[in-house]
């Protein structure tokens, strides 16, 4: 293999639809760790939301999070990198989304989520995909007053995230709120949703940073993902893989496609690398 090191998203990606990590999929990133590639998730998740079996492989050292707003060094427990919303541009992004139909939340702290408690207390009518649903309802805790939370906290926030049943809506979010804040940046990993970040909390910046600090070009990089918030890690890697099941802007960002999630189209993509084949 070629490549120094993996970057994967795990939501429709390295994960199966129902979250399972395939046990081939698994096999393929022992030997890709064997042969000296380092594993590197890179999620919309904070650390401890990420599904243990991702968590807890024993090769995982360095993830991206939360879209690239925190780098992470789980050996040595600390941030590498941080790229987060000072917390009164975070309190106008949200009294803005407001004005929207859709429901209101973020991350914060590394490792906590906090979500309007009437939006909370009425996932399945905001959420439609049940796996969706049961990550957003693990990771939040209600809140009453969410700006007001921000305002009083005084604390940098990581990722704004909202839900929209009307797809209609989640893309006038997508294309108006960065030309009215140039400071963020607007993504979609998960159906219906919309997710706010740094304008420097992109998955492609996080990739460029990390390999910088291990010393490792970003044409030694392969990157695997699905959705809109993977795109600009697919054009920094020096290879891009979308899945079988990816949107139409990933796929247009990677240079080949794979399998889906489902048919563990990761798996067969690292076998084809590990063997010298050309994508």
């Amino acid at each position: 293999m070629n490549y120094q090191i993996l970057f994967c998203d795990l939501d429709g990606t390295l994960l199966r639809s129902d979250k399972a990590l395939a046990p081939a999929t698994r096999a393929a990133l022992e030997r890709a760790v064997r042969q000296g590639v380092e594993f590197v998730p890179a999620t919309g998740r904070f650390f401890s939301g990420m599904p243990a079996v991702v968590r807890e492989l024993p090769f995982l050292r360095y993830a991206v999070l939360m879209n690239g707003a925190l780098v992470y060094d789980r050996l040595e427990d600390r941030a590498l990198r941080r790229a987060e919303l000072a917390p009164e541009t975070a309190v106008r992004v949200m009294e803005r989304l407001q004005d929207f139909s859709g429901t209101l939340d973020c991350y914060m702290e590394d490792s906590q989520g906090w979500m309007e408690a009437r939006y909370l207390q009425e996932l399945e009518h905001w959420i439609l995909d049940p796996p969706a649903r049961e990550i957003v309802r693990a990771s939040r805790r209600p809140m009453e007053d969410l700006p007001g939370y921000i305002r009083r906290r005084g604390r940098p926030v990581q990722k704004i995230q909202s839900y929209f049943r009307d797809p209609a809506v989640q893309r006038e979010v997508l294309n108006t709120l960065p030309a009215e804040f140039p400071e963020i940046t607007v993504a979609c990993s998960l159906p219906g949703n919309v997710e706010i970040t740094h304008r420097d909390a992109t998955k492609g910046a996080a990739l460029e940073f990390l390999c910088g600090h291990l010393d490792i070009p970003a044409a030694q990089a392969v990157a695997f993902g699905d959705e809109r918030n993977d795109c600009s890690m697919l054009r920094a890697a020096g290879l891009g893989v979308a899945m079988g099941n990816a949107a139409p802007e990933a796929r247009a960002a990677a240079d080949v496609v794979t399998a889906s999630n489902d048919e563990d189209g990761v798996a067969q993509m690292l076998l084809r690398l590990l063997e010298g084949e050309a994508p």
